[in-house]
């Protein structure tokens, strides 16, 4: 066993073994980017995330505090403390950027029960 594995030590040469180990590393990378990429689609997609953003824009004041133009930037997605929808309520920091400051976006919406729809809070 032992000549087995020296013998197999020999064939395999260390440059081999770096561009493997480099390839899971770029695949590895590559596919948390993508998965977070996708999360961020679908985060983006939900009907309430929409509508507040939506309601943001239209809203003069943010745009005067912030400065204009202000960007809506990405939620983060692995942070589950302020951004998750649950069974009942839904909750979602959006950072912002703008020209003056930067700040977050808080929404909060609830539901009945779970085929009912969400509902912004105030």
């Amino acid at each position: 066993m032992f000549k087995r594995l020296i013998t197999f030590h020999r064939q395999v040469r260390i440059s081999s073994l770096a561009v493997a180990s480099f390839n899971v590393f770029v695949f590895g990378v590559s596919g948390i980017y993508l998965i977070e990429k996708i999360n961020q689609w679908r985060m983006k997609k939900i009907e309430h995330y929409k509508e507040a953003v939506e309601i943001l824009l239209e809203h003069e004041e943010v745009g005067n505090l912030l400065g204009k133009p202000f960007m809506v930037g990405n939620a983060d997605v692995y942070d589950r403390e302020n951004n998750y929808v649950g069974k009942i309520e839904s909750k979602f920091l959006i950072p912002l950027f703008g020209a003056n400051c930067d700040g977050y976006l808080n929404v909060f919406a609830k539901r009945e029960n779970n085929l009912s729809e969400f509902l912004l809070e105030n």
